[in-house]
């Protein structure tokens, strides 16, 4: 298993190919007063684009749930919504009022293509200021399609329990296919820790906010032999409080030691949907030559590299040049081709 391990940490710094994540669409407007604020959701999935033009306002509030999908309860003294709009024609802003317990309807309409769209509402009295008031941060879903979006942060703990944000010189993603399941692996680039500090990675995801989804986090090799029998570490590697001492999932340095991390998504009945893998290591910053290969036919080249791997050769990989400062290069083929091809380096 030691040996498997390895050789995985290797061919995930391998995959070492920029890859673009696609962001949801957000809708949302920072009003200076000072009111306190929740966090709400509101899930719209079967509405049609004329249900949505008019969706009857008393229906929206109660609707209102939070990220576990327990419904948020809007005080019985409430009696006027303010919603911030902008116009299209003239670029006016202006919190439009709506009245509570009228039968009034308030346009959650969005543009073709916007799965989920953020809106802000202003709740409690006729009186805009009034103190008492609530203003919701709304995440509003129109469809059944979740777009998943992983962040990472990093931080540096000392000795002495301070912690301090990092920000890498560079970060690498990839999608690795090589394994038995594909798996994104993402370095960065960061100082080698000194005098016993240590590095702890925190995770967010944005498919985890939907009310009707929860993630777990579990150890990629727990989770592959154990199922959903493994241990589950998501209470320290999703979206921790990363100021305090010890929080995080601690990361050892270096690209042999990558941390291998399966995501499962779950629906609200406790069924699993959806499964990824990903990888993390914070590494030294080198310099790289990157290479492609191509296959001459004729006088025209065709592409037929399959994954470069900016860097192989780390300190103790069995190789001619380890410990010597140098970083070997290794080109993989797609399949069907060999290395006996007319192929050609640049």
């Amino acid at each position: 298993m030691k040996k498997l391990k390895r050789l995985i940490a290797i061919v995930l710094a391998l995959a070492m190919v920029c890859t673009t994540l696609l962001s949801t669409g957000r809708i949302a407007h920072a009003s200076l007063l000072p009111l306190k604020e929740v966090n709400a959701y509101l899930v719209l999935n079967e509405k049609t684009d004329d249900e949505l033009k008019s969706m009857n306002l008393d229906d929206v509030l109660s609707m209102l749930v939070d990220s576990n999908g327990n419904q948020i309860t809007i005080s019985s003294d409430a009696t006027t919504v303010w919603r911030y709009v902008k116009s299209n024609e003239d670029g006016l802003e202006e919190y439009r009022q709506y009245n509570i317990g009228k039968n009034e309807t308030i346009d959650l309409s969005v543009e073709s293509g916007i799965k989920a769209y953020t809106i802000e509402l202003i709740i409690g009295s006729s009186n805009q200021l009034d103190d008492d008031n609530i203003r919701y941060i709304i995440k509003v879903y129109v469809t059944n399609t979740i777009q998943e979006e992983i962040g990472y942060e990093l931080y540096l703990q000392d000795t002495n329990g301070v912690r301090s944000k990092v920000t890498p010189e560079r970060v690498t993603s990839a999608v690795n296919t090589q394994l038995f399941s594909d798996i994104t692996a993402n370095e960065w680039s960061v100082p080698e820790p000194e005098n016993g500090s240590q590095y702890y990675l925190n995770l967010s995801s944005v498919a985890d906010e939907h009310p009707n989804i929860r993630m777990e986090v579990y150890d990629f090799w727990d989770y592959l032999i154990n199922t959903t029998n493994a241990t589950p570490i998501t209470s320290k590697a999703l979206d921790q409080n990363m100021m305090q001492s010890g929080n995080g999932l601690p990361i050892v340095y270096g690209s042999e030691n990558a941390t291998i991390l399966a995501l499962v998504y779950f629906d609200k009945d406790n069924q699993i949907i959806d499964q990824s893998f990903v990888s993390f290591a914070a590494v030294k910053d080198v310099t790289y030559i990157k290479a492609n290969l191509y296959q001459k036919v004729n006088d025209e080249f065709t592409d037929i590299v399959m994954l470069d791997a900016d860097h192989i050769g780390f300190e103790d990989i069995d190789s001619v040049f380890a410990g010597a400062g140098v970083h070997e290069l290794c080109l993989m083929l797609k399949d069907d081709y060999s290395v006996d091809s007319d192929i050609i380096v640049f």
